[in-house]
């Protein structure tokens, strides 16, 4: 049982719902992002099981479920939030080569050398450790196995977050900001390298930062970001009030094309060596 306001219960209970809003998947960040990702995987001959870590609200299944069934592969999804989970179980249902279960980067529920490929959709720079993830995943994917993964990088949104700043400093003290900025995380690539090198020690591995800028209105921008910060979303009292200064903290750096926000993402491959 995790405590009211720890990220996977606001994401569970606050945050499950948004991830399936039309918008949210459409934009760059991250839900465009993501179907981009997913779709330039490259399949291999004789893969036949997959694990989809963090898998949220199944949208790797959303995508790919028919052509995993076209190339005889079952695939796993797990995740810490039981709210995602019941949506993603209530999608699939009927599917017997699409699973759910409860389990972490830390604490995967298969046996030692079970997959051939392991998926994870901006869900690692989460981990605290990221060095035991790395761990746990080398223990579960075969010695041939491959494993890719997108996740969120230093300097995402970095105006972006400033604006969300100036505007929470009306309505958190100075040490519930500080707080907040525990709640919303990214990896820094150098420091990625080190720590997943349980994993990709003795294999083929390309790890590259990709960086873009997204427009959008401020609604579009609420869309996906009351998802990704519920827990910060959850802080304030006055929401409404909020919003509005937000609004107008945002607007502060809109352009012709519309509010921007700076995307950087890190992605991996891990190969055979």
């Amino acid at each position: 049982m995790t405590p009211p306001g720890d990220p996977v219960d606001s994401y569970s209970r606050l945050g499950a719902g948004v991830y399936e809003d039309a918008v949210n998947k459409s934009l760059l960040h991250y839900g465009e992002a993501s179907r981009e990702f997913l779709e330039g995987l490259c399949w291999r001959p004789g893969e036949r099981r997959l694990l989809d870590i963090g898998c949220g609200t199944g949208m790797l299944f959303d995508l790919l479920g028919e052509k995993l069934a076209a190339l005889g592969i079952t695939a796993l999804g797990i995740d810490p939030a039981a709210g995602m989970l019941a949506i993603a179980r209530e999608k699939h249902q009927g599917k017997p080569h699409l699973t759910f279960a409860e389990g972490s980067f830390e604490r995967i529920p298969l046996p030692d050398d079970e997959v051939d490929r392991i998926v994870s959709v901006f869900a690692l720079h989460w981990v605290p450790d990221i060095a035991a993830a790395a761990r746990e995943m080398a223990r579960v994917l075969k010695k041939d196995g491959e494993a890719d993964l997108i996740l969120i990088a230093k300097g995402d949104g970095a105006r972006f977050h400033k604006a969300v700043s100036q505007a929470l400093r009306k309505h958190l003290s100075f040490a519930e900001i500080m707080k907040t900025t525990t709640m919303v995380r990214s990896v820094d690539e150098a420091k990625l390298r080190l720590a997943l090198e349980p994993l990709i020690a003795g294999r083929e591995s390309l790890i590259r930062t990709r960086e873009r800028v997204v427009h959008a209105s401020f609604e579009e921008h609420m869309r996906w970001w009351q998802a990704r910060a519920a827990t910060v979303f959850a802080t304030v009292r006055d929401k409404e009030k909020f919003l509005g200064d937000l609004r107008e903290e945002l607007e502060k750096t809109a352009t012709d094309q519309g509010i921007p926000f700076d995307s950087v993402t890190i992605t991996v491959h891990v190969g055979a060596a």
